[in-house]
């Protein structure tokens, strides 16, 4: 064995399926629906399959907040706090 060597003849594994994406689509939506947006808009984030899953309800979210002050200062302080 070489020190260093990065060739390799084996393939590499794929990654793990999330533990949250073993559950039913169902169930992770309902964990969802009770985030704060921008909860939501960070999970979204957290890999591709989470960003399709999300991608439409978060848009939604945020179109909500150009009707309320109240929850558009809410969303920014999540971002920044």
């Amino acid at each position: 064995m070489t020190m260093g060597n990065t060739e390799s003849n084996e393939t590499p594994e794929a990654p793990e399926t999330p533990l949250l994406l073993q559950l039913p689509v169902e169930l992770v939506m309902m964990i969802v629906e009770n985030l704060k947006l921008h909860d939501h808009l960070f999970l979204s984030q957290t890999c591709w399959d989470l960003r399709a899953l999300l991608t439409s309800s978060c848009t939604t979210g945020v179109a909500s907040l150009c009707r309320s002050g109240r929850e558009r200062e809410a969303f920014v302080t999540g971002l920044i706090g």
